[in-house]
């Protein structure tokens, strides 16, 4: 995913403005959503398309920042979120730097059969033995105390919809979403569970299976 900023923007610094803030989708710790915000000052109040950027694994909203700032120059208001366990979500500051991409590409592409069978063998793993993820995805298939993987976030991003639709400087009949692996998963479901999302665009959405 990358873009350029507009040509010929003078003072672009100053004409981009930020917002970070949280929002509620549900009680708890993950229910409290981070929220980044780019988009140009404006002279005018005309509404404006707005893009939802969602990251792929072991990053956050804060990676999206350079795509952040390409769209804004563009006219977008361009939108990012740390997806459940991830970035500000994630329970300790470390969760996704101790983690290995080997440990994650087993936590995140198992089937759910095989995490079930193999859940034993897998936590005895040092790698996974403190993959909150890994942890939340076990417990919420056999305890019901958490949203299954991938529908978790979803169920952000369909409160993040909401309020979207509520600013009076976006358009919300031209509000689009797009990420990248994890992002990409993410941004399937949530069109297809939320139709107000005019527009889907996924990079590499898709999910690795083990047998």
């Amino acid at each position: 995913m990358a873009s350029c900023l507009k040509e010929d923007i003078p003072n672009m610094k100053e004409l981009l403005q930020e917002q970070n803030f949280y929002l509620t989708t549900e009680e708890g710790e993950q229910g409290r959503l981070p929220v980044l915000v780019l988009s140009m000052k404006e002279t005018n109040k005309k509404k404006r398309p707005a893009i939802v950027f969602l990251h792929s694994t072991n990053k956050c909203k804060e990676w999206l920042r350079p795509l952040l700032q390409a769209y804004a120059s563009r006219g977008y208001i361009a939108v990012a979120i740390d997806s459940r366990y991830h970035g500000e979500c994630a329970t300790n500051m470390t969760t996704y730097c101790d983690v290995r991409t080997g440990a994650f590409a087993l936590c995140f592409s198992c089937t759910l059969g095989y995490l079930l069978i193999q859940k034993s063998t897998l936590r005895s793993n040092r790698l996974l033995a403190n993959c909150p993820k890994f942890e939340a995805l076990i417990s919420s298939w056999q305890k019901g105390d958490t949203m299954p993987f991938i529908y978790d976030t979803v169920w952000d991003l369909i409160k993040l919809e909401d309020y979207l639709t509520e600013r009076e400087d976006i358009d919300s009949s031209r509000i689009g979403i797009t990420g990248e692996s994890l992002g990409g998963m993410h941004a399937w479901f949530a069109a297809f569970a939320n139709t107000r999302y005019s527009i889907v665009v996924p990079i590499i959405g898709v999910q690795v299976t083990l047998t």
